[in-house]
């Protein structure tokens, strides 16, 4: 959650809310660009096999490929690009150009500008400890692999909570305000279930009944399950 000197919002964490908030009423994800992928990211994509590898024969630890995982009650998630065990490590991995792997290389510590990524996966897994490792293959074969291991500190984990839980915060504003603003323009039409709370976009369901669906069930049957106090659940709002 970066800000600057002066506690200005950094123009990354201000663009992501914008992103989140937008997502959130879509009902779709938003993509960055169209799909563009640059060198460093093509390369990333091409080495991580060989450097899952490398880190396996280092240690003699199986890496499990895992992919995005949602909390269990924050509208959050977590892409990983592996887990040992039972999620009892993550494992996080970066194939950076040679200058950058050189520079982890002699600092020995998690990168300064990696280390957020890794608190968030720790947060949303519960794992007890993350590895970083930064692969580059045109380095020296001692040399080409760098792992460094983070384990999961109580305090900051509840500082990261207490900092996410105030951007979750601006997000929801920041979508009543783009309603808001849709609405005085007479673009916003009411969801189709519950006939009360705005939709906008191609789903015809307000975020609160999406997600609804999306925790408990779909269709027919989200009419008889899930937690009552839910705000997408159908007693609610007076249907049957």
């Amino acid at each position: 959650m970066t800000t600057l000197k002066g506690g200005k919002e950094a123009a990354v964490r201000r663009d992501l809310r914008t992103k989140l908030a937008l997502e959130r009423i879509l009902g779709q994800p938003l993509e960055d660009g169209t799909g563009y992928v640059n060198a460093d990211m093509q390369r990333g994509i091409e080495l991580e096999p060989q450097a899952r590898a490398a880190y396996e024969a280092l240690t003699g630890e199986i890496v499990q490929e895992t992919g995005f995982l949602a909390h269990t009650e924050l509208p959050i998630g977590a892409s990983l690009d592996g887990h040992l065990g039972d999620f009892e490590t993550i494992w996080e991995c970066k194939c950076p150009r040679s200058a950058t792997h050189w520079k982890y290389l002699q600092a020995g510590t998690v990168p300064a500008e990696h280390r957020w990524q890794l608190v968030h996966n720790l947060y949303v897994t519960g794992a007890n400890a993350a590895v970083f490792c930064s692969y580059n293959r045109q380095f020296p074969e001692p040399l080409r692999l760098f792992t460094v291991r983070l384990e999961a500190d109580d305090d900051e984990i509840v500082r990261y909570a207490d900092d996410l839980s105030r951007f979750l915060a601006e997000i929801a504003n920041e979508v009543l305000a783009i309603q808001d603003r849709l609405t005085k323009k007479g673009l916003v039409t009411v969801c189709d279930r519950c006939g009360k709370r705005p939709r906008v976009g191609i789903i015809p369901l307000c975020h609160e009944c999406a997600q609804y669906d999306q925790d408990y069930a779909t269709g027919e049957h989200a009419q008889d399950i899930g937690d009552t106090s839910h705000p997408g659940h159908p007693s609610n709002y007076g249907s049957s």
